[in-house]
């Protein structure tokens, strides 16, 4: 009797966290929610957070095993802006993309990154949701333009993809790293929510499912990762985890990189006259390297 007691009790508070398509079906208000999805994003969360925020009508922030102050940060900033922004404390262990137990794990596991996007994307409020992170940059011309024209169309059909711009710092200035100039594309832009949107597994890391039309809005916002003080790497456990995709990625893209100055890349890549600098945003980097 007591072991089916204490495993009720277990499964109740697993329920807390797991994800159901039903949490999809609600009612939504026309607009557009940010979800963020954070664990260790100290150094860039607040530019993050306030270069997307004006063009969002909601965000929400869910951090997971931070050992820095970004929670210390999202609460801030759901102080400062309670009725636009909302944060969770996710509290199982999530397994990082791209290790052993991520890819043995089922979706429906709470302890599976596929779960924590999707327990993130069920908190949103609003009919279109857009996955950001926290060290993402939104610029602020061309987001604006693709917020408008999401809502314009108002379709029900389509995936409005983006890409973001690698940035990466060297002798405290500013570069493109040419290893990989760009993030995101398929895996990253605004879509409507329903039961038809929601994250599944793949072997590595997790993929939004969807049977939407998908139109390219082109370059919307800055990546910051390769400015972060690790480069973004412990994030991803390569110390746990030596069979990782990821030690491959990272010695593509990080050893050697190839940098060109952003204005060069601007030159070089014809992005526009809706395009501002990095620092015109506000960033810098935060540490100094040789």
């Amino acid at each position: 009797m007591w072991f089916f007691l204490k495993k009720t009790v277990k499964n109740k508070k697993e329920a807390e966290w797991k994800f159901n398509k039903r949490d999809l079906c609600k009612k939504r208000k026309i607009g557009i929610s940010g979800f963020m999805r954070i664990r260790n994003e100290e150094d860039y969360l607040a530019l993050a957070i306030e270069s997307y925020l004006p063009f969002l009508d909601e965000l929400i922030i869910v951090h997971n095993r931070c050992t820095d102050r970004s929670p210390e940060i999202a609460n801030f900033y759901e102080k400062k802006y309670p009725n636009k922004i909302k944060v969770y404390e996710y509290k199982p262990y999530v397994y990082p993309q791209g290790s052993k137990e991520h890819a043995k794990l089922p979706p429906s596991s709470i302890y599976s990154l596929v779960n924590y996007y999707n327990f993130a994307l069920s908190k949103v409020t609003y009919k279109y949701a857009i996955k950001v992170d926290g060290d993402q940059v939104a610029i602020p011309k061309v987001f604006e333009k693709a917020v408008e024209k999401v809502l314009t169309d108002n379709s029900t059909n389509k995936y409005y993809t983006c890409k973001g711009i690698n940035l990466w710092d060297s002798n405290n200035k500013i570069y493109v790293n040419l290893n990989r100039p760009y993030t995101g594309g398929a895996d990253q832009g605004f879509f409507p929510v329903s039961k038809r949107t929601y994250f599944k597994h793949h072997e590595i890391y997790e993929v939004l499912s969807h049977n939407l039309k998908m139109e390219n809005l082109g370059v919307l916002f800055f990546h910051l990762k390769g400015m972060k003080k690790d480069r973004g790497i412990s994030n991803y456990d390569l110390h746990d985890n030596p069979d990782s995709f990821y030690h491959q990625l990272v010695k593509n893209c990080y050893t050697k990189p190839r940098l060109i100055s952003f204005e060069e890349f601007f030159k070089k890549e014809n992005l526009g006259d809706d395009f501002c600098s990095p620092e015109d945003l506000g960033i810098k980097p935060i540490v100094k390297r040789v």
